[in-house]
């Protein structure tokens, strides 16, 4: 039978969260090394078919500099540069 911890977890449950921590701090990494990766000053969101449309248009009106400022806005996700 597995030992449990004072948490009432199996052992392997311990393996499964550093690995869920690894790739936590994988991207983590990822999003500093993007924070201040420079945008053009006039890039075309609506051109970009990978954003939606509410995307696009929040993008637009807030004209971010750099991909760290981009993710900063509501509704805006890391993922959704990757298209």
């Amino acid at each position: 039978m597995p030992r449990r911890s004072a948490g009432g977890r199996a052992g392997g449950d311990q393996h499964q969260v550093r690995g869920y921590i690894e790739r936590q701090r994988d991207e983590i990494e990822r999003l500093r090394a993007s924070e201040n990766i420079a945008l053009p000053v006039d890039l075309d969101y609506p051109s970009i078919s990978g954003l939606s449309k509410e995307i696009q248009h929040k993008l637009s009106q807030a004209r971010p500099q750099t991909l760290g400022q981009a993710s900063r806005i509501p509704g805006v996700t890391p993922a959704q540069f990757h298209c």
